[in-house]
């Protein structure tokens, strides 16, 4: 009764490789999710930016409490930016990781398709550390 052919029951099919559209697919993806961090990153260019010329008025017009609010402003655009920086390198870090792995579970189950998600994972994750 029993059938001497086997099936291969993964949703993954190991004939199908991840086409361009997929590829630019995910990288939208990179952008669409790295949008609270582009709204972070610019806040905070706008705070160094605000904040540098309330330094420069500040020191213009000989006033230090203006000028010491305009420096601290500027160091707090600094710093969110570069959270914003270090946010997307640790999402980029985990992605390649990740990628990695699959790539390796791809091999060892003999699945080409999972493999090539692994290895499309991985470059997304490479890409947004990239772009970053």
């Amino acid at each position: 009764m029993g059938s001497r052919h086997s099936f291969n029951i993964s949703p993954y099919h190991p004939y199908k490789i991840p086409s361009t559209w997929s590829i630019s697919h995910q990288l939208f993806q990179i952008k669409m999710t790295t949008g609270h961090n582009i709204k972070e990153r610019m806040g905070g260019m706008k705070d160094e930016a605000i904040g540098s010329i309330k330094e420069t008025v500040g020191h213009m017009t000989h006033n230090p409490v203006r000028e010491e609010a305009g420096h601290q402003q500027k160091l707090v655009g600094e710093a969110r930016q570069e959270v914003a920086k270090t946010h997307e390198n640790i999402k980029g870090a985990e992605e390649r990781a990740f990628g990695r792995a699959e790539q390796g579970v791809g091999v060892v189950a003999g699945d080409n398709h999972l493999k090539m998600d692994g290895k499309a994972t991985e470059m997304k994750g490479a890409a947004r550390q990239h772009l970053n």
